[in-house]
């Protein structure tokens, strides 16, 4: 298989580990968050509707935050998506006798060599 699509395929593989790795980090504030709703459950079977309101408020932003800081990702990862099927369509045109288990036969030993670890 030609070299030029063999090292498209390791910079996507590349770039797609770093962005879960991103969001990856991120989960620590999301199980915050989390419990942050278990606080405001609490809040609502007390019934202190100014407190509730406050904290549900206080809650909004912080979700927003975290969608805010995921997104970049979450788009990143979509774009490689696409740039993928892009490049397997290439690989196709090239070598249309190829069926998808050769090309992957012929991809994955030289991806397994960038032994990403996230």
């Amino acid at each position: 298989m030609d070299k030029k699509f063999i090292e498209q395929s390791k910079f996507l593989r590349i770039e797609y580990f770093k962005a879960v790795k991103e969001i990856a980090s991120s989960e620590k504030k999301v199980e915050k968050y989390k419990n942050d709703l278990d606080d405001i459950q609490e809040l609502i079977e007390k019934g202190d509707k100014e407190i509730i309101l406050s904290a549900i408020i206080e809650f909004e932003k912080k979700i927003k935050q975290i969608e805010e800081s995921l997104s970049p990702q979450v788009n990143k990862i979509k774009d490689l998506e696409k740039k993928a099927d892009q490049l397997f369509d290439n690989i196709k045109e090239c070598y249309p006798d190829m069926t998808i288990e050769e090309i992957h036969y012929e991809l994955i030993p030289h991806l397994k060599d960038i032994n990403l670890v996230l």
